[in-house]
C-alpha cells in the first residue's frame, strides 16, 4: 500500500505547489496587466492609504518613526538595510514553507510578521522623502508630507528601473527609523527630555 500512499502524498503536494505557483503568477499577472495611469494611481492610493492608517492609528509610533527619519536619516538607512533584508527574507521564507503542507504551520507567523512591519514601515519611509521635499519649500506639516510621499511613490511607478530605487530607499528609510524607534531611539516630541536645574548658589 505505501507505493499507493506515496503516490498520492506526492500528488497532493504537486497539486499544492501548482497551486501556489498559480497565485503568484495570478498576482504579478494582476499588476503586470495594468496600465501606466493605473500604476500611478495604485502606487498613490496604496501609500496614502497605508499612511493615513498607520498615521491615524499608531500616532505616537508614526511620529516617532518619521521624526526619527529626518533628524538622523543616514544612522536610519545603515540600520535599515539590514533590517530590511531581514524582513524580506521572513516573507520569502515563509513563502518557501508554505508549498509544503507540514510547513504551513512555521508559514504563517514569518509572513503576518513581515507582512506586519514592511509595508508599514516603507509608507513612513515615503512620508519620510515627502518630509525631504517639503522641507525644502518650508512645509512642516506631515500632511503635506504623506501627500507628497504618496506622489513620490507614484512618480517611482511611471519608471520601473528607477521606481524600484525609490521604493528601496523609502523601505530602508522607514524601516531603519522604525526599529530605531521600537528600541526608544529619539521620539517627536521633545518634552520628556531632561532639564538639569542650574546649581545652587551659596
Amino acid at each position: 500500500m505505501w507505493p499507493l500512499e506515496l503516490s498520492s502524498l506526492t500528488t497532493r503536494r504537486a497539486v499544492d505547489a501548482v497551486g501556489y505557483v498559480g497565485f503568484q503568477g495570478s498576482v504579478v499577472g494582476f499588476y503586470g496587466d495594468f496600465s501606466a495611469v493605473e500604476r500611478v494611481a495604485f502606487h498613490f492610493g496604496v501609500t496614502l492609504l497605508v499612511g493615513l492608517i498607520v498615521l491615524g492609528l499608531l500616532q505616537e509610533h508614526g511620529h516617532r518613526t518619521v521624526d526619527t527619519t529626518q533628524r538622523s536619516p543616514v544612522i536610519s538607512t545603515i540600520v535599515g538595510v539590514p533590517a530590511t533584508l531581514a524582513l524580506s527574507s521572513l516573507l520569502y521564507f515563509g513563502y518557501l514553507l508554505a508549498e509544503s503542507s507540514l510547513g504551513v504551520f512555521f508559514a504563517v507567523p514569518l509572513v503576518v510578521l513581515g507582512l506586519a512591519f514592511l509595508p508599514t514601515w516603507t509608507a513612513l519611509g515615503f512620508v519620510a522623502l515627502g518630509g525631504y521635499v517639503s522641507r525644502r519649500f518650508g512645509s512642516e506639516k506631515l500632511s503635506v508630507w504623506l501627500l507628497v510621499g504618496s506622489l513620490t511613490s507614484a512618480v517611482g511607478a511611471l519608471a520601473v528601473p528607477y521606481g524600484f530605487v525609490v521604493v528601496a530607499l523609502a523601505a530602508v528609510v522607514g524601516v531603519g527609523a522604525g526599529v530605531r524607534s521600537i528600541i526608544g531611539s529619539g521620539g517627536v516630541g521633545h518634552g520628556e527630555e531632561r532639564v538639569v536645574p542650574p546649581a545652587n548658589k551659596i
